[in-house]
């Protein structure tokens, strides 16, 4: 299965000791264990069971890959944040639309509306 890593680590991998950046993609035959966050639904599990949500504001390129997600989510949270509109046309493909996140977020200014001293 696919997890994502959620903090900078390292994690034995076939044996060996290797170095796991956050938001970079693994595929793991077991739970890695809190450190990873799985992509999948794991087997077995019920409706109830906690289900992955991306974060679209914080989300690395790989993690928008592997993820499964529509563009109506993407598109509510990026017009949420930066009042950026995600543009999808027929034939549009997800690597695209990634490509419109990314640059919305490098983008991004941050308006301080409280008065420095």
């Amino acid at each position: 299965m696919k997890y994502v890593c959620r903090v900078t680590c390292q994690h034995k991998i076939e044996g060996k000791i290797t170095f796991c950046e956050r938001g970079y993609i693994f595929e793991f035959a077991e739970d890695p264990g809190p450190r990873f966050e799985c992509l999948e639904a794991k087997p077995g599990a019920t409706p109830i069971d906690k289900q992955y949500e991306i974060d679209f504001l914080k989300a690395s390129e790989d993690e928008l890959k592997e993820a499964k997600w529509e563009f109506k989510q993407a598109y509510e949270a990026i017009k949420d944040a930066y009042d950026i509109e995600l543009f999808k046309e027929k034939g549009t493909r997800k690597s695209e639309i990634i490509s419109q996140i990314l640059d919305a977020r490098f983008r991004a200014v941050t308006i301080n509306k409280e008065p420095t001293s």
